[in-house]
């Protein structure tokens, strides 16, 4: 609860050094905070040695540069990850023991140190083995716990600002038919584009997958409706023009 306590630890999610020229997405941006967000709550696969604040800095994200709503970081479209700011957090270059360095994903450190800084050079996080020890759930292969905590985490990431909250209601207000029974709407979203090996994107970063034919997400939607007949609506949302 108090931010400036020494006994307040902090990981420090620093950018790019180029962060100007991050063509990362938001869902990519989402999954390495959430690798940060595990880091920071088992310490880096401690979890004896205590959670710490995840914080991140203040540098330009690009995908908020012209921001007309706040300042150009992640704060202009969601709520800041802690109340703590960085003046709490001890200096990168302090000399007396109290910071640690992770230049690379496997660089283990003294958990003794206040703070913990990621690399600012190395675009992927500190894989955490054990994600679901200190979370005290099940944790068996076979049941929900990692799906749980996933969806927990994201949801508290993606908190949008309260502007940016009103907006996406006004937008899905407009979109949506008045007469709509979500009981009887299924969703299909179909990611394509810079998502797919062998993508012509210019400036974005090379696809992840060999994304499967629009037959494929068809069929889906047959076999869906086999065990719910009383389906009537299909909402169809896509980048790609060909989807639709």
């Amino acid at each position: 609860d108090d931010c400036s306590s020494k006994s307040t630890k902090y990981f420090v999610m620093q950018s790019l050094k180029k962060n100007e020229g991050d063509n990362r997405g938001l869902s990519a941006w989402a999954s390495i905070t959430m690798q940060h967000m595990l880091h920071a709550f088992s310490d880096g696969d401690d979890p004896s040695a205590g959670r710490r604040v995840l914080i991140n800095d203040n540098n330009l994200w690009p995908m908020a540069k012209g921001c007309k709503n706040g300042p150009e970081t992640r704060e202009c479209y969601f709520l800041p990850l802690t109340k703590c700011r960085l003046s709490d957090v001890d200096p990168i270059d302090a000399k007396d023991g109290s910071v640690a360095l992770i230049d690379q994903k496997r660089d283990d450190y003294d958990r003794s140190a206040r703070t913990v800084y990621s690399s600012d050079t190395n675009k992927y996080a500190r894989m955490t083995e054990n994600k679901i020890e200190w979370t005290g759930l099940p944790g068996n292969q076979k049941d929900h716990s990692l799906t749980a905590l996933t969806a927990a985490f994201l949801a508290y990431n993606l908190q949008p600002q309260p502007w940016l909250r009103k907006e996406i209601d006004e937008r899905l207000m407009r979109s949506l038919p008045a007469d709509l029974n979500p009981d009887r709407t299924l969703g299909v979203p179909i990611r394509r584009s810079d998502k797919c090996f062998g993508h012509a994107i210019a400036g974005s970063a090379k696809g992840e997958l060999d994304c499967p034919p629009l037959e494929t997400y068809l069929q889906s939607v047959r076999d869906f409706m086999k065990f719910d007949p009383l389906i009537d609506t299909i909402i169809v949302i896509s980048e790609d023009n060909a989807a639709c």
